[in-house]
């Protein structure tokens, strides 16, 4: 079982019944994606070790930092044991403990993340965390850059700064592109930040199928280009008939994941 679907299992128990995934709104599981993220990004060499931002702080818009808020603190908890596992899957070392703070943005929209990523030490991270208990606003958080003009959308906006992190996240903006469903002819619009294939129900395009693990697929924008990496699935993941781990795709390419059969295409009106 891959460690995002191990805590998505762990969440559903602590959080069944609960809600229901809404358009437009962050859940845990978009969260999790998104410091897998971060990890991978903020990774910095250095004296024979490869270190990770440990403290990240996720500012949210008023209705989703409400809506993560009334889960209660079981799931800032099991994010920040996902960010322990996740270093040891990404062999990399945190300088402290690796702690999550969630900050109301106003500035931001539903449906957009905005992560601050930090390197801090234990005793940092302990000013800082006495800090958000004080009420005080969190250092760091900055309402969100507009998006870069590019062919393809970057879901990720970054600061250059040697000491920061600092992404933005849109989760429900409009890429232009969709996935259609070969057999159903449904047709899924794939988000700026990409989406997930998979049997979950907080999966983007969600497949109740036995033939499909729970998170079995992820597409994203690279720079240029639209990628599908498979998520150590159970059965592969396939384009244009090839067992792929991580492929390119094309306006046309059919994607296969057991009896399901999807095709890339532009949508209508639609001419990046």
């Amino acid at each position: 079982m891959s460690l995002l679907s191990d805590l998505e299992s762990r969440l559903e128990k602590l959080i069944e019944g609960v809600f229901s995934r809404a358009p437009s709104r962050v859940e845990p599981m978009d969260i999790a994606r998104f410091l897998r993220k971060e990890v991978k990004d903020g990774k910095r060499q250095g004296a024979g070790r490869v270190r990770a931002p440990n403290f990240y702080t996720i500012a949210l818009s008023s209705s989703d930092h409400q809506h993560i808020k009334s889960l209660g603190g079981a799931v800032t908890t099991e994010l920040e044991n996902y960010l322990e596992l996740e270093a040891g899957n990404q062999e990399v070392e945190y300088v402290g403990e690796a702690r999550v703070v969630f900050a109301d943005n106003p500035d931001l929209k539903a449906g957009e993340v905005d992560i601050v990523a930090e390197i801090k030490t234990d005793s940092e991270v302990a000013s800082a965390l006495a800090a958000v208990n004080r009420g005080e606003v969190v250092p760091g958080v900055a309402p969100p850059m507009a998006p870069p003009v590019a062919p393809v959308p970057d879901p990720t906006i970054v600061i250059p700064d040697p000491d920061e992190s600092h992404h933005t996240h849109k989760s429900a903006e409009d890429s232009g592109y969709v996935l259609v469903d070969t057999g159903s002819n449904d047709v899924y619009d794939i988000p700026l930040w990409g989406a997930m294939i998979g049997r979950s129900r907080w999966a983007d395009v969600s497949v109740p199928s036995l033939g499909i693990s729970r998170q079995h697929a992820q597409i994203q924008f690279e720079d240029s280009r639209i990628v599908i990496e498979d998520l150590d699935s159970t059965n592969g993941t396939n384009v244009n008939d090839s067992r792929v781990t991580s492929q390119e795709l094309s306006i046309g390419d059919e994607i296969s994941i057991g009896e399901l059969k999807l095709v890339l295409k532009r949508k209508q009106g639609h001419n990046r």
